[in-house]
């Protein structure tokens, strides 16, 4: 996987280490963050995403603006 940036050094490297949160040569959450909320099963979360009604506002009352041929311009095609 590319790695963005580089490795800090000097004054910016003197900062990170002093962090509290750094240890070991990386930086470490202050909290868990867990994948589902607790009492919710991954099979639930799946069968309401399937089969629960939606609300009815779920889709927008007007429609987006956009951008048209953005892409070609920024992609130089």
């Amino acid at each position: 996987m590319k790695v963005l940036g580089q490795k800090p050094i000097g004054r910016h490297l003197a900062a990170v280490q002093k962090s509290k949160f750094y240890n070991n040569g990386t930086f470490h959450k202050i909290n868990p963050t867990p994948q589902l909320k607790e009492g919710v099963s991954f099979f639930s979360v799946g069968k309401d995403f399937l089969f629960k009604k939606k609300p009815d506002d779920i889709k927008p009352g007007h429609p987006i603006p956009s951008l048209t041929g953005l892409y070609r311009t920024v992609s130089g095609g």
